[in-house]
């Protein structure tokens, strides 16, 4: 299924503010719903509505979560019924036909009221743009409750960092698409246009782990602060450490070492002992590889 999504994200950033087409719980009166998996990232590209854009998304992982922070505009009549993928008449869900996409932007046109949305990101902010049809009421509904695998009880959060500083939108994607060409320019490749596609493709998605704030809660649930390090965090261990690891000690030496300081961080304070034992045999192949590679 991919698990990936299509929205904006600025290279490593803690924002991927990205369409949701849909969200399935993972329980409904106590009995799990199988479909949950379909939706790890929130998007299904065969799906043909769109309940929201929301600020935070998985890629490639085998679990749902995030979802945090659900926008979407709207015309006419306020509705705040979200609907389902097979029922989104008397919703605020929106069909839609055409979308674009490149690294650091995402566009579509919304068919049922003529509304373009053209989404950006910087590393802690999404930034919105959108475009009303003329001599209408246009409205914007912000879903704080909206998440992905959601369940009773679960904690949802927002937070909001100053980072614009007064820029409009397209100065600020043509900042983040300028990072985003750096960032790719680390490789420089020969073949066919297919084959650049495709590499280049995997090159994005191995740069959309958040990079994210000093402080962290960590396994025991306090809250730390990475010392001497950059916290990274929703890479997923198990699926990372044999290929992502090991590319990053050669692409990026200095992020690879501070997500293993952050692992060695992690261990020092775990105290199951069966946990302990799985996140050191997951990275002794990337301890290995880095002083392998990463000599001097």
């Amino acid at each position: 299924m991919g698990h990936t999504f299509p929205g904006a994200c600025a290279p490593f950033g803690i924002v991927q503010l990205s369409p949701n087409t849909d969200t399935i719980p993972h329980n409904v009166d106590g009995r799990y719903q199988p479909r949950v998996y379909e939706y790890c990232a929130g998007y299904q590209h065969k799906d043909s509505t769109i309940v929201g854009f929301s600020h935070t998304h998985f890629s490639g992982t085998g679990h749902s979560d995030l979802g945090d922070v659900l926008v979407m505009p709207t015309t006419g009549s306020i509705k705040l019924n979200p609907g389902t993928q097979t029922r989104p008449d008397g919703s605020y869900r929106y069909r839609h036909a055409t979308e674009r996409t490149s690294p650091g932007y995402y566009e579509v046109v919304f068919d049922d009221y003529d509304i373009k949305a053209c989404l950006t990101a910087t590393e802690h902010v999404g930034v919105h743009q959108y475009v009303f049809p003329s001599k209408t009421d246009g409205n914007v509904i912000i879903d704080l409750a909206h998440a992905i695998y959601n369940y009773d009880g679960k904690v949802l959060w927002a937070n909001l960092h100053a980072e614009t500083d007064g820029r409009g939108f397209n100065q600020i994607l043509a900042e983040t698409q300028a990072k985003w060409n750096k960032e790719l320019s680390i490789l420089q490749v020969e073949g066919t246009e297919d084959q650049k596609a495709m590499l280049y493709t995997s090159l994005y998605h191995t740069m959309i782990n958040p990079d994210v704030d000093r402080q962290y809660r960590g396994l025991d649930h306090n809250i730390h602060k990475a010392e001497g390090f950059d916290n990274y965090t929703v890479f997923s261990l198990w699926d990372t450490y044999r290929a992502l690891h090991p590319l990053f000690n050669l692409l990026h030496p200095k992020r690879n070492a501070d997500m293993e300081e952050l692992l060695r961080h992690e261990l020092g304070i775990c105290t199951p002992t069966l946990f302990r034992r799985d996140l050191e045999g997951a990275f002794q192949p990337v301890r290995h590889r880095r002083r392998r590679f990463c000599r001097g």
